[in-house]
C-alpha cells in the first residue's frame, strides 16, 4: 500500500511540474507562453502572469479575466490571419536582477516571422514567470 501512495504521489508531483512548473530560466517562461499561445491555451498564459505583491490577490483574479479577454480577443485574430504559430526559438535573453527580455523568433503557419521580447521576473519561489506589467 505504500509503494501504491508513493507511485501516486509522484505521479501528482509530476503533472503539476507540467501545468505550472519547470520555468528554471526566463527562456523556459518564454517558451512555454509562446507555446500557450500556439495551443489557444489563453487561460494557460494568464496563469504564467506575474502580478506585483502590491495587488491584493482579489484584484489578481480580476485583472487576470480582463486580461485573459484582451488576449483572446487579439491573439485569435492575429493566429486566423496567420494560420497559427508554426514554430518558435529563442533568440537571446538578457537577465539583470530578477528581470530578464527573451528575444524570441516566432514562425507562423503562412511562413511569415516576427521577432518578439518577452519581459520576465523571478517570482519569491524561484519561478521565472512573464511579467504582466503590473
Amino acid at each position: 500500500m505504500k509503494k501504491l501512495l508513493g507511485i501516486f504521489a509522484v505521479a501528482a508531483v509530476a503533472v503539476l511540474m507540467g501545468c505550472s512548473g519547470g520555468l528554471k530560466t526566463p527562456s523556459d517562461a518564454a517558451k512555454k507562453g509562446v507555446k500557450c499561445l500556439q495551443e489557444k491555451n489563453w487561460e494557460g498564459y494568464v496563469d504564467m502572469l506575474y502580478f506585483s505583491d502590491k495587488i491584493k490577490p482579489e484584484e489578481v483574479e480580476k485583472t487576470k479575466q480582463q486580461y485573459l479577454g484582451m488576449l483572446k480577443g487579439k491573439m485569435e485574430e492575429t493566429l486566423n490571419k496567420t494560420n497559427g504559430i508554426k514554430s518558435y526559438e529563442v533568440l537571446s535573453e538578457e537577465v539583470k536582477d530578477s528581470t530578464a527580455v527573451v528575444k524570441m523568433k516566432i514562425t507562423y503557419g503562412d511562413d511569415s516571422t516576427k521577432e518578439e521580447e518577452l519581459k520576465t521576473r523571478l517570482t519569491k519561489d524561484g519561478k521565472w514567470l512573464l511579467d504582466s506589467g503590473k
